[in-house]
């Protein structure tokens, strides 16, 4: 197991319209972030979660068309293929107070996103594939 130390904290506002894991994506890479953990509350206009098929091994992407809260999206921010990646899972809410949750993945129209992240001093951990789980996880050597 490594250990980090919280270096700096961001915290920052997507704007209305933009990608909400691109959103995250830019930041990463404004700031140069290479390790950290982050935040995410908010809404979105429309968007979409994913579903890792364990059996296939594929993501499977659920959309919806309609305005829903974000109760959480939490995740981590590692290496992958040389640039920061967010890997997040978000929780929506809908109108009726109903939840729908799952990966976060491109496709989430922010309607307004407060973005908070714990950025990590240290080596940070670098993804590599997994082909018996047909994933990319941390390197854990």
């Amino acid at each position: 197991m490594r250990t980090f130390e919280m270096d700096r904290y961001h915290m920052g506002r997507l704007r209305p319209g933009e990608d909400l894991l691109e959103g995250i994506e830019s930041l990463l890479s404004e700031k140069g972030i290479r390790a950290g953990y982050l935040w995410v509350l908010g809404a979105v206009r429309s968007g979409a979660i994913g579903f890792f098929d364990q059996e296939e091994q594929v993501y499977r992407t659920i959309e919806f068309d309609e305005p829903m809260e974000i109760l959480t999206c939490q995740g981590n921010v590692s290496m992958k293929e040389g640039r920061p990646f967010p890997h997040a899972h978000i929780t929506f809410g809908d109108s009726r107070g109903r939840a729908v949750g799952g990966h976060l993945v491109a496709g989430n129209e922010v309607f307004v996103a407060e973005v908070c992240i714990a950025e990590f001093s240290g080596h940070p951990l670098e993804r590599v594939d997994i082909p018996e789980l047909g994933l990319q996880l941390w390197r854990t050597e």
